[in-house]
């Protein structure tokens, strides 16, 4: 009897260890001193392998003296059997789409797709099947020739992705903004920075577990830099979590042994991550926590460069994927002047929170935002038994007060988009922006 794909693969691979559903191992494609390979086995019995330190599938196949045939079962013989051939083109198909550039939702998606109709045709071995095409028309490609002293091809950006103004007019952005109310703005990078031992990490902790079990379809990567297992749970504990909590959409990872997220390779092995969670929740909304931005770096933390670095291998990928991302950080030794360092670290975010603890009191001041819809403040009431945070402020603006003030002034229906909630402000010589009218229209529905 052969030696199945996923013992032939550990064999070759020294301190693995067990790790949830999978293994981790020592990666024989670099000097690995800390487990950093992935080893899992997926619904076909194939080999799944990630390396954090950003290899390559090939590197470490290569390491192993592995081929990529080997990742998978044997189909020898099966060439003859019903279905076989149906599902041996149909992978071979989805590989070529692939190469040649055909957009797909992300892979596992795709596949999955795929493979619902082969299944219903040809049963539970359809997926090997498939499988075995994809894996056979990329084992018959030839590797690429690279010239050694290439000159860089220029950047074009193409046609599809510039913005298509007839679209973009059409569009009415009079939907919630928010996915943690008044506090993370859908699809932008966030900063709370705090003195030490305010409890900006329990803060940020208690609002990841909010959202990865609440009624909204959110899941959360949270990456932990600081605590052990021991004071993770006695947080979670605290606040009122146990076995019997339902924490599947809390994708924790605990002392992450990835690059540095201000280098390329630490913000392509981030990417790989985010995107392995997104095609494991396709339908959910992800927000990512990064607790403490000092340890996800390698450059100087008080260094602009550093944190120029961190949003162009990180910050903005994470932005084009639509994610929603906070940065936990510490004020500097004048915590009049904000974050510690570099005054930068306020660029590169669309909302800046510094975070006060005061007895049984916890506020986020507007140190800065992009959006004028953005509350001055927010106070939330630190309960105990279990630990929580409840809102005992709306920390509306002024300026969103007037403007909601003058709509009902006007009759306007709290349902009116803000689109024409702006026009019928204008019309009425008291125009003002639509970020403004947004947060006015927010606050007149939640005084209902």
């Amino acid at each position: 009897m052969s030696t199945a794909p996923i013992e032939l693969m550990l064999s070759r691979l020294e301190d693995v260890k067990r790790n949830g559903d999978g293994w981790m191992a020592l990666c024989p494609a670099h000097a690995d001193h800390d487990p950093s390979l992935s080893v899992k086995e997926g619904d076909a019995g194939q080999v799944l392998l990630h390396c954090f330190a950003g290899c390559s599938v090939e590197s470490v196949l290569d390491a192993a003296g592995l081929t990529w045939g080997d990742l998978f079962e044997s189909t020898a013989g099966l060439a003859t059997t019903p279905g076989y051939d149906e599902c041996h083109q149909a992978g071979m198909l989805f590989a070529i789409g692939l190469k040649n550039g055909k957009h797909y939702p992300d892979m596992n998606t795709a596949r999955k797709a795929a493979l619902a109709f082969l299944t219903d045709d040809y049963g539970e071995n359809a997926s090997r099947w498939f499988d075995a095409g994809y894996r056979t028309w990329i084992r018959e490609q030839p590797a690429p020739v690279v010239p050694q002293c290439a000159e860089p091809e220029p950047h074009v950006e193409r046609l599809s992705q510039f913005i298509d103004w007839p679209t973009f007019w059409a569009c009415d952005y009079t939907e919630a903004e928010w996915l943690y109310p008044d506090v993370l703005a859908r699809g932008r990078g966030h900063s709370i920075y705090a003195a030490r031992k305010e409890g900006k990490s329990l803060f940020a902790l208690a609002m990841a577990a909010k959202l990865a079990t609440g009624s909204e379809q959110i899941v959360v990567l949270y990456l932990d830099y600081e605590m052990t297992e021991a004071d993770l749970f006695e947080r979670l504990g605290d606040m009122g979590y146990g076995a019997e909590s339902d924490l599947s959409r809390l994708c924790y990872l605990q002392l992450p042994t990835i690059p540095k997220l201000d280098t390329a390779a630490g913000g392509q092995a981030l990417m790989e991550m985010v995107d392995t969670v997104k095609a494991e929740w396709p339908e959910h909304e992800l927000v990512a926590f990064f607790d403490t931005y000092g340890r996800t770096v390698e450059g100087k933390e008080d260094s602009a460069d550093t944190t120029r670095a961190f949003y162009n291998h990180t910050g903005i990928a994470l932005k084009r994927r639509g994610v929603t991302w906070v940065r936990i950080d510490h004020s500097g030794k004048d915590e009049s002047k904000g974050a510690r360092g570099s005054s930068a670290k306020g660029d590169d975010v669309d909302v800046v929170w510094k975070l006060t603890h005061v007895v049984d009191r916890v506020t986020l001041h507007r140190d800065a935002a992009r959006m004028a819809w953005v509350p001055e403040k927010v106070t939330f009431r630190q309960t105990e038994c279990p630990l929580t945070y409840e809102r005992c402020d709306e920390g509306h603006s002024a300026v969103a007060e007037r403007v909601a003030a003058a709509l009902d002034r006007l009759g306007v229906p709290k349902t009116t988009s803000a689109n024409a909630a702006v026009r019928l402000l204008r019309e009425a010589g008291e125009g003002c922006r639509k970020d403004t009218v947004l947060a006015a229209q927010r606050l007149r529905r939640k005084q209902c």
